[in-house]
């Protein structure tokens, strides 16, 4: 199973020197800067992606990275989501996809903060039956804050593969020639998540507590309640055999 992904994006620039008496090119130079962001396979590149990386060219550069692989107990899926603070990829929360992703948790409060403000999602964002911005459309949007998602709630994934730069190294190749290089290194122990005490756990424990501590056990508790039931039928029986005497008595 592929573990990583590495879009590349070029920006080519150029510029241009002129001289002091006239307007027209002296010289004319052009140079491209490529971007790149390695990622888990299965999440999306959202344009807000704080590890994006720059190579400009004329530059031979190493990166390496570390691997690190979070992985979740069965038991944990059985817990609420409110009470884990993550969520599946088997556990969307929301209506345009069907799976779920930190990113297209984003995704989604975008689309829907851009409803909220303008009526339209823009036109990158294609869904069915959702009305597309025109011009005015758009300019609402860039009056807006519809792209704020610092008010969503988008928990991590339960399971899930982090990707950190560790070191990079550049050295310079001279004109014409760019290049990046990257190590993956993968990390000899990986973080589980688990449940470490569930209701039951809990009911063990504090019944081991008050047995040590009281000599109390479950066994006594139900005598306990046992006795006190018995104790409360036949107070009720006393209470209204006595009220039959008092009126046979008249």
């Amino acid at each position: 199973m592929c573990l990583k992904s590495k879009k590349l994006i070029s920006k080519c620039r150029s510029s241009t020197s002129y001289g002091e008496k006239n307007l027209t090119a002296k010289n004319s130079t052009s140079y491209c800067v490529t971007s790149e962001l390695v990622h888990n396979i299965e999440d999306v590149v959202v344009g807000d992606s704080q590890d994006f990386e720059e190579s400009d060219e004329d530059m031979a550069i190493k990166r390496t990275i570390r691997v690190d692989l979070i992985v979740a107990e069965d038991n944990v899926i059985e817990l609420k989501p409110k009470s884990r603070k993550c969520l599946f990829r088997s556990e969307p929360n929301s209506e345009y996809f069907n799976v779920y992703t930190k990113d297209l948790c984003k995704i989604d409060c975008r689309i829907k903060r851009s409803l909220m403000f303008c009526k339209c999602v823009p036109f990158f964002y294609a869904i069915p039956n959702v009305e597309t911005c025109d011009i005015k459309g758009m300019i609402c949007l860039s009056e807006s804050q519809w792209y704020n998602t610092s008010s969503c709630e988008c928990p991590n994934l339960c399971e899930e593969v982090i990707y950190t730069r560790i070191s990079t190294e550049k050295d310079n190749t001279g004109p014409s020639f760019s290049g990046v290089t990257i190590f993956l290194q993968f990390s000899k122990t990986r973080i589980i998540r688990s449940v470490l005490f569930n209701f039951n756990d809990l009911l063990v424990g504090l019944g081991g507590c008050v047995s040590f501590f009281l000599g109390f056990s479950f066994l006594t508790g139900v005598e306990l309640f046992y006795s006190t039931f018995e104790c409360v039928i036949e107070f009720i029986i006393n209470i209204f055999q006595s009220r039959k005497r008092n009126i046979s008595s008249y």
